[in-house]
């Protein structure tokens, strides 16, 4: 049995003055798009993004506007910010969004990869509004 190697990276996008980001995910030399960040979803996940490029021993500041290479992130935040922004897109509620948030970054590693691999399966649009229901019951 071989062994799946992913890596994440946030691609900085600025199309006509406007900031957004991209995270791409790198399974086995194969590049799939898993995220864009880009209007009322970049100011919402400002924070997890920052804290993505923190936990994968990046300084905050280079999510700068200006910025033209890709940002790699570790397995870990990147699986991360992929289930903030899957789970996080259709609510409007602030608080409901914080509560998802919240107890994403609580998860374990496994427990994230656990919820990634399902939410992005055959079956995900179940698996998304069951985590939702678990992390934030509304």
């Amino acid at each position: 049995m071989t062994q799946t190697l992913r890596t994440f990276a946030l691609q900085p996008e600025n199309t006509a003055g406007k900031e957004s980001w991209t995270l791409v995910a790198t399974t086995n030399d194969r590049k799939e798009f898993v995220a864009r960040f880009t209007g009322k979803q970049l100011e919402r996940n400002r924070h997890s993004l920052a804290g993505a490029v923190a936990n994968s021993k990046h300084p905050r500041t280079i999510l700068s506007p200006t910025r033209k290479a890709p940002v790699p992130l570790t397995e870990d935040a990147g699986v991360r910010l992929a289930l903030i922004h899957l789970t996080t897109g259709p609510i409007a509620k602030p608080d409901r969004s914080d509560a998802i948030r919240y107890g994403i970054d609580a998860m374990s590693s496994e427990e994230a990869l656990y919820w990634y691999a399902y939410c992005t399966g055959p079956v995900a649009s179940r698996a998304l509004r069951a985590l939702r229901t678990l992390l934030a019951e509304e």
